[in-house]
């Protein structure tokens, strides 16, 4: 069932290697951000699962990040890199022209992403195309190194923070070059059916399309909602769908029936009553708190 998947791998590897070669041969490493998550919104969700690392390859992209209770928005260059902890907000701007490599050493497997993004993107536009390799260890080394960029060392020593930066790329390298099938592991498939929902929620899917997508069985699909989202495949579409609906109404002055279609409600009426009942209080109510 999961031969699709695998066929996805040893495709995207050489985009992935191939960026991972430029980083060590030819992107001087520039300023290093560790954002600390204290300026986070109370209503975004940002349970993330793990440490990640992220280098800007080309262009500019402008990141809202937390530092001391404030949040501000930084304007990256390439060669700019940062680390986003776990459970820390991350504004995920793709309003500006950039590529942006990300590493992500999870607990089964090495999730390494390129995000292409060519043209600016509207802020209310859905998560970006993008390339994933997932391999099938995460050496404890690169552990270390991310351990060191999260330390107060490479937060007053740039040099610290590069090096292990460059470490973490290398170690990166080696592992997406290595002759391993992708890693088959339940977490990897359903990082791949997170992908989907996110690139997909604002028009209407379904499990069974997405079963058929992966090539899987929709009980599976349920299963893996349920075991790592923590709830139904329909709740977890609800809640990309709403936080989508949250981050327009709290950045744009949208009207909500245009806000509604945009978050993958055809119906506005039923959005504004499955906003209220999933969220406490109606859409506009909620913009006008702000």
């Amino acid at each position: 069932m999961v031969s699709f998947i695998y066929g996805i791998a040893f495709i995207m590897q050489k985009d992935i290697v191939e960026k991972l070669e430029f980083i060590l041969q030819e992107l001087p490493l520039r300023n290093y951000y560790c954002p600390d998550g204290s300026a986070c919104p109370p209503d975004i969700s940002h349970g993330r699962k793990s440490d990640r690392l992220l280098i800007v390859l080309s262009g500019c992209k402008n990141e809202q990040m937390g530092f001391n209770g404030e949040r501000r928005t930084v304007q990256l260059q390439a060669g700019d890199f940062y680390v986003i902890g776990k459970g820390v907000w991350e504004r995920c701007a793709f309003d500006t022209a950039h590529e942006l490599f990300c590493i992500v050493p999870l607990a089964e497997y090495l999730r390494q992403v390129w995000y292409p993004i060519l043209k600016p993107r509207l802020p209310n536009s859905l998560w970006p195309e993008h390339y994933a390799l997932h391999t099938r260890r995460v050496p404890d080394c690169l552990l270390s190194t991310f351990a060191v960029l999260k330390s107060p060392e490479a937060a007053e020593n740039p040099e610290v923070a590069r090096a292990a930066a460059y470490l973490a790329v290398e170690i990166a390298l080696i592992e997406a070059k290595s002759n391993l099938p992708p890693v088959n592991h339940p977490c990897s498939i359903f990082d791949e059916l997170q992908d989907f929902v996110m690139l997909n929620f604002s028009r209407r899917i379904s499990r069974l399309e997405i079963a058929r997508s992966f090539w899987l069985s929709e009980s599976y699909v349920s299963t893996l909602f349920r075991k790592y989202a923590g709830c139904s495949f329909s709740c977890y579409l609800d809640r990309c769908r709403l936080d989508h609906a949250k981050k327009l109404l709290r950045e744009t002055e949208l009207p909500i029936k245009e806000i509604a279609p945009m978050c993958g409600y055809e119906n506005y009426v039923y959005f504004v009553r499955r906003f209220r009942e999933l969220t406490g209080t109606p859409p506009g109510r909620f913009r006008g708190a702000k």
